[in-house]
């Protein structure tokens, strides 16, 4: 029986959710014996007869995206999901992210996407537990997964963990969500720049409105589009810039997009920009890429990897270079043209089909070893 703690799968699935509900479905649909702990539903008819979905109690869940949600998830994963480990009957368990079980039942093999909190602290709690905890739970692991090979290096480098211990298994793009639609063939009136993800400081979002108003100054006709969930700590700061900045009229917060809006969003876009001073993946730069829209990135951690060479770069710290190469890619149509073609290129080389099926062989190599003990 393979087990997945999904439960930051939540009601509006960001990165890591989408990455662990991707995961579960794969592994569901393989029709293998398994167990998903998760705060969304997932379709029965995904599920063989074997399976079970169990759902993560209301109060477990809390507000997606707050603190207060992460740490009641944290309290059930901690006190509750042990038993129900041991009452499914797991003989291994997988955790999608940094929110691992202390003392599992079972072999867990842990799945990495950054390590943000030791290069870029946001809050003294998650920077103590990736300090003083999270090396002791990769170090109790029976297998760890970095979702780059950018975030393997980090792991080796900064816990000195074996590189025979960690298994690269890159996240994907379902492209039967993220294509290129019919109406992105149109023009939107008025043109604009499009960012999508959260408004935590590592994504350097006062760095995009800064390069975005000299843009404006240059004479470019584009709105700046920065879409995601509205962060209450952090998102009437970003308004009242744009408000000193005078762009109140060429910025927008739609907020949190549902992912059956997304393609849409991405295909009519001029430009997908990841200004990020730090990125363990950077799922949003290739679903822009499945659904024809050019991407300019940050030229650090994981991008180059995972955006080879159909994205151009930029220092993300230097906001005259950010400017200067927006407006290279938004003043040249035949490059963006050629861009659009390369990242659809490039963003078939991440499928959620493979990712899934070398999760799964890994977590059947790990429960016929702990079997065998």
């Amino acid at each position: 029986m393979i087990a997945i703690n999904a439960a930051i799968w939540d009601r509006q699935p960001t990165g890591l959710g989408v990455v662990a509900r991707e995961i579960a479905s794969r592994v569901l649909k393989a029709g293998t014996d398994a167990a998903v702990f998760c705060s969304a539903g997932i379709e029965p008819t995904t599920a063989p007869a074997s399976s079970a979905v169990h759902r993560v109690p209301d109060w477990a869940r809390g507000r997606p995206g707050t603190l207060l949600g992460g740490l009641l998830r944290f309290l059930w994963t901690q006190a509750v999901l042990p038993s129900k480990l041991k009452a499914v009957g797991a003989r291994v368990l997988l955790s999608p992210n940094h929110e691992a079980v202390f003392f599992p039942p079972c072999p867990q093999v842990v799945v990495v996407h950054d390590l943000l909190p030791l290069f870029h602290p946001q809050n003294r709690r998650k920077r103590l537990y990736f300090r003083c905890v999270f090396p002791w739970v990769l170090r109790r692991a029976d297998a760890i997964v970095a979702v780059s090979e950018n975030t393997k290096k980090d792991l080796i480098e900064a816990y000195g963990l074996p590189a025979s211990k960690i298994t690269v298994i890159y996240s994907g793009v379902d492209r039967s969500v993220f294509r290129r639609e019919a109406s992105g063939d149109r023009a939107p009136s008025p043109p604009y720049i499009l960012f999508i993800g959260d408004q935590h400081p590592h994504k350097n979002l006062p760095g995009l409105i800064a390069a975005f108003a000299g843009l404006v100054q240059d004479g470019f006709p584009h709105h700046l589009v920065i879409a995601g969930r509205k962060d209450p700590r952090r998102h009437e700061e970003l308004a009242s810039l744009v408000r000193e900045s005078g762009l109140e009229a060429r910025v927008s917060f739609p907020g949190y997009v549902d992912e059956g809006s997304l393609a849409g969003l991405y295909s009519r876009a001029d430009l997908f920009v990841l200004p990020s001073l730090y990125e363990g993946f950077g799922l949003p730069a290739l679903e822009a890429m499945a659904c024809g829209c050019p991407v300019a990135a940050s030229g650090n951690s994981s991008l180059p990897e995972v955006c080879g060479t159909a994205a151009r770069y930029f220092d993300p710290r230097d906001v005259s270079d950010m400017r200067r190469r927006i407006a290279e890619v938004l003043s040249d149509p035949q490059l963006r043209g050629r861009m659009a073609a390369e990242g659809l290129q490039q963003a078939e080389r991440f499928r959620w089909e493979d990712a899934g099926r070398d999760y799964l062989a890994l977590l059947t190599r790990i429960e016929k070893a702990g079997a065998s003990r």
